[in-house]
């Protein structure tokens, strides 16, 4: 509030009755994470409240390990959830919250009405939570005792060639051109931290310059492989005629 006093309310909530295929523990845990990170976003724009100012918590210890970690070194069911979760909050750091004081946890174990509507922790939350955030619960979550599920070993190739007939087929390796994007941002950065270039970024999420050049690079390379007439012409360092009919289609 305005008078620097601290006002608890529910203000939207969502359960979701889990899907007859079995999944894994985890795995139920980070699809009710990406749950959450849509009503977070949905409340947020209804209430005019910026992104950057909404904490999500969570009680799940993988969930937390796994959105610290790359997308690109987790299976594609895991990746492509951290992925939307992480761009869709991505300023947000996320906390851990034990299981006795996450509100979540009476809705995923279900509550007669009663108790429910009798319930302080539903309704209210927390009791540190009208505290200042310098005095909220402070929990870690335990290390892993054993490896990360879903995770993936990346190995890394390099190769140079001096051939100009390279064939262009990376978008047929792909079915969508968001995720193409993403994941190819993510190798570019993850050459650029091993090979000690500088511009490396060590951030958990993509940054929108990130994302922009790798946008601009397989523009560029598309009108190369479309074009290889119109580029080697440029590649002379010619200018097309300004009457050209691809003259505005090349990215210089």
């Amino acid at each position: 509030m305005d008078d620097g006093t601290v006002k608890k309310v529910l203000v939207i909530a969502r359960a979701k009755v889990c899907p007859v295929k079995w999944k894994s523990i985890p795995k139920l845990e980070l699809e009710a994470a990406v749950i959450m990170t849509k009503l977070l976003v949905y409340a947020a724009q209804a209430l005019s409240i910026p992104v950057t100012r909404i904490q999500p918590w969570t009680d799940s210890e993988i969930v937390l390990t796994w959105l610290q970690k790359m997308p690109c070194r987790l299976e594609t069911f895991v990746a492509n959830r951290t992925a939307f979760v992480l761009e869709a909050l991505p300023h947000t750091g996320w906390r851990h919250v034990p299981i006795s004081s996450n509100p979540a946890d009476i809705a995923s174990r279900g509550s007669t009405v009663s108790d429910l509507t009798s319930s302080n922790l539903w309704w209210l939350g927390p009791p540190w939570l009208a505290q200042p955030e310098t005095a909220w619960l402070k929990t870690q979550a335990k290390p892993l005792k054993q490896p990360l599920p879903c995770e993936t070993a990346v190995t890394l190739l390099a190769a140079s060639t001096t051939s100009s007939s390279l064939t262009w087929n990376i978008d047929q390796r792909f079915s969508c051109y968001y995720y193409m994007v993403r994941i190819l941002t993510w190798a570019r950065r993850l050459v650029k931290n091993f090979f000690k270039i500088p511009g490396a970024s060590y951030s958990s999420t993509l940054q929108y310059e990130e994302l922009t050049n790798t946008k601009s690079l397989l523009l560029r390379l598309q009108q190369c492989h479309s074009f290889p007439e119109v580029f080697n012409h440029l590649k002379r360092k010619k200018d097309l005629p300004s009457k050209h009919p691809l003259a505005g289609l090349i990215v210089s």
